[in-house]
């Protein structure tokens, strides 16, 4: 038992917070699934002492005290760290925080779908520190949009994969986190004439095998003139297609384009992203 332990990989998950609900739930949803016993949790928050006129619950020391009573009931204090940094001129929250990813090389970074203001009057709307921690983090990236626990009930993964080498890392990285013996892990490929649906099916099975997690594959021939996103959101949204918590897409996959570089995340993850 110790040797298994001791070779268990330990990952160092961050959880990025602002106070808001959707951050704590993002906090619990770590603690409660995805937190494995040689594990660091690192809770982050940045703050701006000039706002003073934050109300209680938002400001800086509130947040830390809660953050820091949650954890003292959970864990040894060698198993988390509480990152509390003050706002640098020069560059905005989101730059700053995946600056934090760097320093303290995170392995996920757990993010709420929206800040403490709330979700946007406009849901199609991808939030702008949504889109650059999902494109400049050097880490995979969870958005949150809601608190979904697993509950001894197991939890429903789709990882989209389009053949490019980034879509089977995504789909390497998922299979690290699932639980062989509660989750499901599901594969959605949409062929849109250049992805040869027979070696993406041969290559995730094989995959699936190798690391013993339950999967289905799913492969859909795309009709001419058809758009990408909207066929995975009509499977997403058909009556027998089975409701997911979960969905992995890369930012970039087979048909992402070098003039797009450093400016938004993949227009089919920006989509489902939205959705």
């Amino acid at each position: 038992k110790i040797i298994n332990i001791l070779m268990e990989i330990s990952n160092n998950l961050l959880v990025a917070t602002d106070g808001s609900q959707i951050s704590r739930d993002a906090f619990d949803v770590v603690i409660e699934d995805f937190m494995k016993p040689a594990d660091h949790l690192t809770v982050a928050h940045l703050y701006d002492p000039k706002k003073e006129y934050l109300p209680y619950h938002l400001k800086e020391k509130y947040i830390y005290d809660t953050y820091e009573s949650l954890l003292l009931a959970r864990f040894p204090p060698s198993k988390y760290s509480l990152r509390w940094e003050k706002r640098v001129e020069g560059i905005t929250t989101k730059e700053q925080m995946v600056e934090v990813t760097e320093k303290i090389q995170a392995s996920y970074l757990f993010i709420g779908f929206h800040g403490r203001k709330g979700p946007k009057e406009d849901p199609t709307v991808l939030g702008t520190a949504v889109n650059h921690m999902s494109l400049y983090s050097h880490c995979p990236v969870f958005i949150m949009k809601k608190k979904i626990l697993r509950a001894g009930q197991g939890l429903k993964w789709l990882v989209l994969v389009d053949g490019s080498d980034k879509s089977y890392m995504g789909l390497e990285e998922t299979m690290k986190l699932v639980d062989k013996e509660q989750d499901s892990l599901d594969v959605l490929t949409i062929d849109m004439g250049d992805i040869p649906l027979d070696q993406v099916k041969k290559k995730t099975t094989d995959m699936f095998i190798k690391g013993g997690t339950k999967s289905k594959f799913w492969g859909i021939k795309n009709e001419e003139g058809a758009v990408c996103h909207d066929k995975i959101l009509g499977f997403l949204n058909d009556e027998n297609t089975p409701t997911y918590d979960y969905i992995v897409i890369s930012s970039k996959g087979s048909n992402y384009y070098d003039h797009q570089k450093g400016e938004y995340v993949g227009s089919v993850a920006e989509r489902i992203i939205k959705q």
